[in-house]
């Protein structure tokens, strides 16, 4: 049960850095796009 309360406890925390992680993701995408069209 302490179990299944730590990973409720952490999931937000991986649920915002699997976000960050994907904004990052497509802004690196976006910013090769830019310099590939230059």
């Amino acid at each position: 049960m302490i179990h299944v309360m730590i990973t409720f406890a952490l999931l937000p925390g991986l649920l915002f850095e699997a976000r960050f992680k994907r904004v990052l993701l497509l802004r690196l995408i976006t910013k090769n796009k830019v310099t590939s069209s230059v």
